[in-house]
């Protein structure tokens, strides 16, 4: 698919869904620019209203993002005649076949994972995030003692916040790198 209508589409997803979220952009090859498009992927983080369990302990709920996204997803599904070929709780995938066949991913971030590390990686390319993620002693960039586990990084047995990109970059040592330049 052309970078234009891609991009034209994730904007209209990203508008519709922006109300039910706290944070929500396009990734991927879209958002690397990309002249052509196989595949658009959008990462959300739902907002949360929070609540206790019958211990006291509070959890988090999110709210109305579930139902908001699932009625945008029929909607799609109605209109550019697809499938749901992924419907997890962290991930689902569509394929459209009308007017232009694409994936569209929607990569949905919930605790423990964190919002840097989800975005850094769906942005890709998938060499670049293969890399990230792998251990420096095995020729990738993450230093001894740090993962990157259940979308959140992990330095020894502790979660390192990281929400923005820039602050994944910064906790493992890395200078930035702008997403067109990634590969």
């Amino acid at each position: 698919m052309d970078i234009i209508i891609a991009s034209q589409l994730a904007g209209e997803l990203v508008n519709l869904l922006s109300p039910a979220c706290v944070q929500i952009e396009v990734a991927g090859s879209v958002r690397r620019c990309k002249s052509e498009v196989k595949d658009i992927e959008i990462v959300c983080e739902p907002r949360y209203a929070t609540n206790l369990d019958m211990f006291g302990d509070i959890i988090k709920i999110a709210q109305n993002f579930g139902s908001h996204l699932d009625a945008i997803i029929n909607t799609l599904l109605g209109v550019y005649r697809g499938t749901l070929k992924k419907n997890g709780e962290k991930y689902k995938q569509l394929a459209l076949t009308y007017p232009h066949s694409i994936n569209l991913d929607f990569f949905i971030v919930t605790p423990p994972a964190s919002w840097g590390v989800i975005f850094t990686i769906r942005t890709g390319p998938a060499s670049f995030s293969q890399r990230l993620v792998t251990s420096t002693r095995y020729g990738g960039c993450m230093p001894p003692g740090w993962k990157v586990q259940g979308g959140a990084l992990w330095h020894d047995q502790d979660i390192v916040p990281t929400p923005t990109e820039r602050s994944l970059f910064d906790a493992i040592g890395l200078d930035w790198i702008e997403p067109m330049s990634r590969s």
